[in-house]
C-alpha cells in the first residue's frame, strides 16, 4: 500500500467514508516496503493495493525514482495498479510503462451514462472509460475492469449499454471484464 483512501465519493464505495481524506506514504517509504518484499520473499512483481494508485503522473514518477534509488527497480518484472479513467492521460501512461506496469484495474461500473453518473456523481463518463481503454492499448498496458448490474433504477436498456461497453472493451484489448 502506498496510500489510503480516495478523493472521490462514489455512492457504492466505503473507502472515502472509512479513511476520510486521502493519505500518501512517501515514495521513499513505499520503495523501502517493496525492497523488503523483494529481499525477504523474492517478490518480482509489484501489486499495489491502493484504492487509487494513479492520482498523478508526478507521484508515479516519484515512486519509480525511489525504487531505482533503493536498487530494487531492476529486480521487478512488472507491476499491477488500480486506476481511474478520468485520470488516464498519455503522460500518465508513459509513467506507468516506465514503472513496468503490465496491468491496470478500472472500476468502469456501467456503460450507461445515466447509471454511471448516479454511481460516481458525474466524476467520470462512459467516453472517458472508452478513451482510457484506448490509451492503455496504445501503451501496451493490459486492462481489467469491473462493472455492476442491478443498480437501483437500472433498466434493460442501461444493461444493454453496459453489454455494448463490454464488447467495446474486449474488442480493444481488455483482458478481463467482470460484473457483480
Amino acid at each position: 500500500l502506498s496510500s489510503r483512501g480516495c478523493p472521490y465519493r462514489c455512492i457504492f464505495c466505503s473507502t472515502a467514508r472509512f479513511w476520510g481524506k486521502m493519505r500518501f506514504h512517501s515514495p521513499e517509504y513505499t520503495a523501502r516496503l517493496v525492497k523488503q518484499m523483494v529481499d525477504d520473499f523474492g517478490a518480482n512483481y509489484l501489486w499495489t493495493l491502493d484504492d487509487l494508485f494513479t492520482v498523478s503522473a508526478k507521484r508515479v514518477k516519484g515512486i519509480r525514482e525511489a525504487l531505482v534509488q533503493t536498487g530494487v527497480f531492476d529486480r521487478l518484472k512488472g507491476s499491477i495498479v488500480s486506476v481511474r479513467a478520468n485520470l488516464i492521460t498519455d503522460e500518465l501512461c508513459q509513467e506507468l510503462k516506465k514503472l513496468k506496469v503490465v496491468m491496470v484495474n478500472f472500476g468502469f461500473e456501467s456503460g450507461s451514462e445515466r447509471i454511471l453518473n448516479a454511481l460516481k456523481a458525474g466524476s467520470v463518463s462512459v467516453e472517458q472509460n472508452r478513451r482510457a481503454i484506448l490509451l492503455c492499448k496504445k501503451y501496451g498496458i493490459t486492462v481489467y475492469g469491473s462493472l455492476m448490474y442491478g443498480v437501483p433504477g437500472e433498466t434493460i436498456m442501461d444493461m444493454e449499454m453496459t453489454n455494448d461497453f463490454i464488447d467495446f472493451a474486449m474488442g480493444n484489448g481488455a483482458r478481463n471484464i467482470w460484473s457483480f
